[in-house]
């Protein structure tokens, strides 16, 4: 396999088939198979096996590449196509073969989730915007009294869970092992824990565990509110949506980033930019800047029908603020007035580093 890069793809086709592709700029795994004769496996750059879904048996094997053959005028390249279709299949007699559990690719992360590795979890916890703090201290308590109780703070994934179900169930609660999702770029997995009583969640704990510098990390986790949704991406991105009045609401995202997982960004909406002639509103909203956005929302004519933006972007270890005013593209005349960090919205957007195609992912069951 060496030099060889293996796709698979396990969605099937409309035909009931999923494929494997090997690619490389020599196959040395197919090389054998042609032994001696007068073809041989120069030049064939991609091989795709073709499985039929249900019942996993192989279909076809075609194999594609590039090819050179002497004409009168030199040398000339063409693509060759070679195409094996299996018509019937004999199964002999074999030995069972003991099959790795595999999760992901990333050996490191795989040996995680499967139990092979041990981790060391942190006893940091992030409360992002819980209500109840009696809950809060609870769920703290219940996380760092399993955390100090492992020697050297190291332990399976498996005995974390155990030990936090053993510690909730002291104060009369119940830990449900939500699941895990392991991020497309297969260098973070991130897992959901919630502790509940008579099977009503209180709240949730998520611990990311990051490759870094080929070994795995956990500095610090989050521990969310049952008042907040959360949802969780592709990327290995979570995002906190927290309502704290009826024209304001906040997300705060955390990301997979450099080998560590933290906070990326946050953004604070306000319904109504006339709301921010309220004192009491505008405190939430503003901070250093509150003077300036009273005036500026004093002035604005569309006060009473767009909205305002706060964002909050961490850029190479620094956390910078700007305003995003609704359906102003072009908001810099009033950062020039005002004295504020106005910036449109696809400026901003470009900043937090997010993708439209980013989706919501659901988490894994342990044991699916």
């Amino acid at each position: 396999m060496k030099d060889t890069t293996v796709y698979f793809y396990g969605t099937p086709d409309a035909s009931g088939r999923f494929k494997v592709t090997f690619t490389g700029e020599k196959l040395y795994c197919i090389s054998e198979a042609f032994g001696e004769g007068s073809t041989s496996s120069n030049g064939f750059t991609e091989i795709i096996y073709w499985f039929d879904a249900k019942t996993k048996n192989l279909l076809s094997v075609s194999l594609n590449g590039n090819g050179e053959h002497e004409t009168y005028n030199g040398t000339s390249k063409e693509s060759k196509t070679l195409v094996f279709t299996i018509t019937n299949i004999s199964f002999d007699a074999c030995d069972s073969i003991d099959l790795p559990n595999l999760v992901c690719e990333n050996s490191q992360l795989n040996g995680a989730l499967s139990g092979d590795i041990l981790i060391q979890p942190s006893p940091m916890l992030n409360t992002e915007m819980s209500y109840d703090s009696d809950v809060s201290d609870t769920i703290t308590s219940i996380w760092e009294d399993t955390i100090d109780a492992f020697p050297d703070g190291a332990c399976t994934i498996s005995d974390l869970s155990n030990s936090l179900s053993d510690n909730a169930k002291e104060l009369g609660l119940d830990l449900i092992t939500d699941g895990y999702v392991v991020n497309e770029q297969e260098n973070g997995v991130l897992i959901k824990y919630s502790i509940s009583r008579d099977e009503a969640v209180l709240g949730s704990i998520v611990m990311p565990i990051v490759v870094s510098d080929e070994a795995l990390s956990n500095d610090n986790n989050l521990l969310i509110s049952i008042c907040d949704q959360m949802t969780v991406d592709n990327r290995g991105s979570i995002r906190v949506y927290h309502t704290i009045s009826d024209s304001l609401t906040s997300v705060t995202c955390y990301k997979v980033n450099n080998g560590s997982f933290n906070f990326s960004y946050s953004i604070l909406k306000e319904a109504k930019i006339s709301n921010l002639q309220n004192d009491e509103e505008l405190a939430f909203f503003a901070g250093a800047d509150s003077e300036n956005l009273k005036t500026f929302a004093g002035d604005y004519k569309q006060a009473e029908y767009a909205s305002i933006e706060k964002y909050v972007i961490e850029e190479k270890g620094d956390v910078y603020g700007y305003y995003v005013i609704e359906d102003e593209s072009h908001p810099d005349e009033y950062g020039t007035i005002y004295e504020l960090p106005f910036k449109s919205k696809d400026a901003v957007e470009e900043k937090t580093g997010d993708n439209r195609n980013d989706t919501v992912v659901e988490w894994i069951k342990f044991d699916e």
